[in-house]
C-alpha cells in the first residue's frame, strides 16, 4: 500500500499544470505545425558517427596495422643507436612477437571495442532510416501532402479528405495524444488554403495560408518526450542518472585515484618505503623491502607455486634464513628476486610474475630516490641504485660486471683478471686495446662482444664548481656545479638506444644520477636526474657556499642500468670570507637610464606641484593697487557674508558702513 500511495502521489505532482506545462504543449497557446523529430535524428547519429569513426579506426589498426616497441627520442639526435648483438635482437623480435601476439591484440579490450563499434554503427543505421522516412516532417507547408489527394484533386475530393482526417485527429477523440490537436489544425489550415480564396493566395504567395510568418525555433527532441504516459519512466531515469549514477561513477574514480601518487606509485607503498628506508639501508637489505612493497603484494600465489619454488627455496636457503617479513606473499617476492639476481631458471606462471615485478622496478626506483633526498641519506640512494643496476643485468652485489658481457662465464672473467693487459671492470674492458679472455669463443659470439662494447656507454665526465659571473666563490654564494657527460661511443646526431639487458625483460632506458654529498660521502647535498641519452649533455647542481674555509665534496656519477661504469670525483671547494673580497658592483648605463627615470608616482606628484606653481604665478601677477583695491572688496564681502547669517540686523548695518567708509579712505589715498 505505501508503494501504491507513493507511486499515486508521484503521478498527482506530474499532472499537475506546472509540470505539465514542462513536458507538453499548453492547448491556449498558438500551436505549431507539427512537432519536428528530425533535429534530433540529425544530432543524434553525428554524434554517433563522432564517437564510431575512431572507434572503428581502432579496431582496424589492431587488426591490420603493424606493432613495433616505440622507442622515444630523448634528445634531438637523428638516430637512435641500439645494440646489435643477437641477444637484443632476439629479445626484440620477441618483444614485437609478444605485442602482436593474438591474445594480446584480441583480448577483452579489443572484443569490448568491436561490440560498441557494432552497436554505434546500428544505431546511426537506424538513425539514418528514421531521418529518410522522416522527410514529411521537415518540407514546407503543402496541403494537398496534409491531406492525401493529388494536385488535381476536385472540391468534393477536397471535402472529403478533410472530413476523414478532422475525425481522425479530433481533439475530443484523442484526449492523451498531445499532437493530435497540432495535427488537426494542420488539417484545418490544409481544407482552408485550398476553399478560401485568400487563404489560397498567402498559400501560393507565402507557401502558408495565414501570409507570412515568424521564423519559430523548436528544440530537436524525440517525441516521446510528450507523450503523458512516459513522465514518470523520463523523471525516474532522470534523477536516478543525476542521484545515483553520476555520484557512483564519480565515487569510484575518487576511490581509485586516491590510492596513487602522481607518479602512479600507490601511496601505501611511498608510506612503507618512507618508513623502511632508512640511513643503514644498504643493498642486502633492499631485495626484501621491495617485495614488500603494495605493487608487489597484489600477486597472488598459485596452488602450484609451492612445487615450482621448492628448487629455489632449497638454492636460496641462506637468504631466506635472515629474512625479516615472515607475510607469504613478501616471502614469495623475495625468492623471486634472489632467484633473478642468481639468474635462476623459473617455470613460466613464476616468469610471468617476475616479469611483471621487474616493469614496476623503474618507477619504484625511482620513488625510493626521492624519498631519500628528503632526509639526505646518501648511501642509501647510492645502494638503491647499485640495486637497480643488479636487478637490471641479473647480478649479485659479488659478481664480476664482466658477466654483463655477453657469452661470458667465470672462466672468461678469470683470464681476464690474470696476466698481461688484465682487467677488473667492465670499464677497463670496453676500453682495453688487448681484450682477454675470448679465445674460446666462436666467431658469432665474437661479434657479440664487439656490438655490447660498441653499444656500452663510454662516458666521459668533466666538471666545474664556480659562482656565476665571479671569479672567486664566497660564503653565502650560489655555486653551479657543471657537469658535461660526454659519450665517446656514440657519433653526431646519435643518442644511445635500450640497454643490453638479456635477462630484463622489458625495454629499459638508462638513467644517469649526479650524486653531490659531502667529504664523508654519507650526507647529500643536492642530485640530479639525466635522462637525456645524446652523445654530450650538460647538467648543473647548485647549492650554497659553506662558511669561509677548505671543503671537499664527494660528487658521484652512477648509472641505473649498467654496473662498473660508476665514477667518483673529488670536489675540493675554497671559499673566501666576504671581507676578503671586495666585489665592485657593475651597472649598465642602459640600468643606470632606467634608475634615472621617475617611477609613476614620481611624475603625478611633480604634476601636482607644476600646477600649484602656476596657480601661484597667476596671483602674483595682479597689479599691487589694484590687488588692494580687492582685497578691501574681499574683505567687505566677507564680512557681508558673515553678517548676513547674523541673528542682529542693527550689528550687520553698522559694520557694512564702517566697511564702505574704510573702501572710501582706500580710493582717496594718494599715490606715492
Amino acid at each position: 500500500m505505501g508503494g501504491h500511495s507513493l507511486l499515486h502521489s508521484i503521478r498527482r505532482v506530474i499532472m499537475s499544470s506546472s509540470f505539465r506545462d514542462t513536458f507538453t504543449k499548453d492547448e491556449k497557446k498558438d500551436p505549431l505545425l507539427d512537432y519536428d523529430d528530425s533535429a534530433f535524428y540529425y544530432f543524434a547519429a553525428t554524434v554517433v558517427l563522432v564517437v564510431a569513426a575512431p572507434l572503428t579506426y581502432s579496431v582496424f589498426k589492431t587488426i591490420f596495422g603493424k606493432r613495433d616497441p616505440v622507442i622515444v627520442k630523448t634528445s634531438h639526435a637523428d638516430v637512435i643507436r641500439t645494440c646489435k648483438c643477437s641477444i637484443c635482437i632476439t629479445k626484440e623480435h620477441r618483444i614485437v612477437k609478444e605485442e602482436t601476439s593474438v591474445k594480446r591484440r584480441f583480448g577483452w579490450g579489443f572484443v569490448l571495442r568491436v561490440v560498441l563499434a557494432v552497436c554505434f554503427w546500428a544505431s546511426f543505421y537506424l538513425l539514418i532510416q528514421n531521418i529518410s522516412g522522416d522527410t514529411a516532417q521537415i518540407r514546407s507547408f503543402d496541403p494537398f501532402f496534409i491531406l492525401g489527394i493529388e494536385t488535381d484533386a476536385s472540391e468534393t475530393d477536397i471535402r472529403k479528405a478533410y472530413k476523414k482526417l478532422s475525425l481522425q485527429y479530433h481533439p475530443d477523440k484523442n484526449i492523451n495524444d498531445p499532437t493530435a490537436a497540432a495535427k488537426f489544425v494542420l488539417v484545418s489550415k490544409a481544407y482552408q488554403s485550398l476553399t478560401d480564396d485568400v487563404a489560397r493566395k498567402n498559400y501560393e504567395k507565402y507557401g502558408n495560408p495565414d501570409g507570412p510568418q515568424a521564423m519559430k525555433v523548436a528544440i530537436g527532441l524525440p517525441r516521446f518526450l510528450l507523450d503523458e504516459e512516459n513522465h514518470i519512466l523520463i523523471l525516474c531515469v532522470f534523477f536516478a542518472f543525476l542521484l545515483i549514477v553520476l555520484p557512483a561513477i564519480a565515487l569510484l574514480w575518487y576511490q581509485q585515484s586516491k590510492k596513487y601518487a602522481e607518479n602512479g606509485v600507490l601511496l601505501e607503498t611511498m608510506q612503507f618505503l618512507f618508513k623502511f628506508l632508512t640511513e643503514n639501508t644498504r643493498v642486502k637489505h633492499l631485495p626484501e623491502i621491495f617485495a614488500a612493497t603494495a605493487e608487489y603484494r597484489r600477486f597472488v600465489p598459485r596452488p602450484t607455486d609451492n612445487e615450482d619454488m621448492k628448487p629455489l627455496v632449497m638454492e636460496l636457503r641462506d637468504v631466506l634464513s635472515k629474512i625479516k617479513f615472515n607475510h607469504p606473499h613478501v616471502v614469495r617476492n623475495n625468492i623471486l628476486i634472489h632467484a633473478h639476481l642468481n639468474r635462476m631458471k623459473l617455470t613460466p606462471p613464476l616468469a610471468q610474475d617476475l616479469s611483471a615485478m621487474l616493469k614496476d622496478l623503474p618507477k619504484l626506483v625511482e620513488t625510493s630516490i626521492d624519498l631519500c633526498v628528503y632526509n639526505r641519506h646518501m648511501q642509501t640512494i647510492v645502494s638503491i641504485i647499485d640495486f637497480s643496476q643488479m636487478m637490471v643485468q641479473a647480478l649479485n652485489a659479488s659478481d664480476s660486471s664482466l658477466l654483463q658481457i655477453p657469452h661470458f662465464t667465470e672462466y672468461n672473467i678469470k683470464h681476464c683478471k690474470t696476466g698481461k693487459f688484465a682487467v677488473a671492470n667492465l670499464k677497463d674492458f670496453v676500453k682495453a686495446e688487448h681484450r682477454k679472455g675470448l679465445a674460446k669463443l666462436t666467431d658469432e659470439e665474437l661479434q657479440d662482444v664487439d656490438a655490447f662494447c660498441a653499444h656500452v656507454p663510454d662516458m666521459n665526465i668533466e666538471y666545474n664548481v664556480a659562482v656565476e659571473d665571479e671569479d672567486e666563490i664566497v660564503e653565502g654564494d650560489v655555486c653551479t656545479v657543471t657537469v658535461k657527460m660526454e659519450r665517446l661511443n656514440l657519433r653526431e646526431n646519435e643518442e644511445a638506444g635500450p640497454v643490453h639487458a638479456p635477462f630484463f625483460p622489458h625495454l629499459k632506458r638508462e638513467i644517469w644520477w649526479v650524486l653531490l654529498g659531502d667529504a664523508t660521502g654519507q650526507k647529500l647535498i643536492t642530485l640530479a636526474k639525466v635522462k637525456n641519452q645524446g652523445r654530450v649533455v650538460e647538467e648543473k647542481l647548485m647549492f650554497q657556499a659553506p662558511p669561509a674555509g677548505q671543503y671537499q665534496f664527494e660528487l658521484f656519477v652512477k648509472c641505473d642500468s649498467y654496473l662498473g661504469l660508476d665514477q667518483r670525483f673529488t670536489v675540493k671547494l675554497n671559499v673566501l670570507a666576504q671581507s676578503q673580497v671586495k666585489r665592485e658592483i657593475v651597472i649598465h648605463p642602459e640600468d643606470q637610464a632606467l634608475d634615472n627615470e621617475p617611477s609613476m608616482f614620481q611624475q603625478l606628484m611633480n604634476g601636482m606641484n607644476e600646477q600649484d606653481s602656476s596657480d601661484e604665478e597667476e596671483e602674483i601677477d595682479v597689479p599691487r593697487s589694484k590687488n588692494k583695491h580687492n582685497k578691501a572688496h574681499v574683505h567687505g564681502a566677507n564680512c557681508n557674508h558673515d553678517h548676513q547669517e547674523a541673528d542682529s540686523g542693527s550689528d550687520m548695518e553698522e559694520e557694512i558702513q564702517e566697511l564702505e567708509r574704510e573702501a572710501e579712505d582706500v580710493e582717496v589715498l594718494p599715490m606715492d
